[in-house]
């Protein structure tokens, strides 16, 4: 069995003929946490850099049984 899972959500990814199961990525919310980050390094030379993981959504179709 074989599955494929695509990133971005691109358009095409719904077409019928791919239904591509793919993982949508929250792009506004990692700019403004991306520019908060380096706004605060900016600001505080001796910041300690910190992870932040912020959850993509699974977008299910038809390529992959999730």
């Amino acid at each position: 069995e074989l599955a494929i899972v695509g990133f971005d959500d691109i358009p095409a990814a719904s077409w019928p003929s791919y239904s591509l199961t793919t993982i949508r990525q929250p792009v506004n919310r990692m700019i403004n946490v991306c520019l908060d980050l380096l706004g605060k390094s900016l600001e505080s030379p001796d910041w300690e850099p910190t992870l932040h993981l912020i959850p993509g959504e699974v977008i299910r179709r038809s390529s992959a049984r999730v």
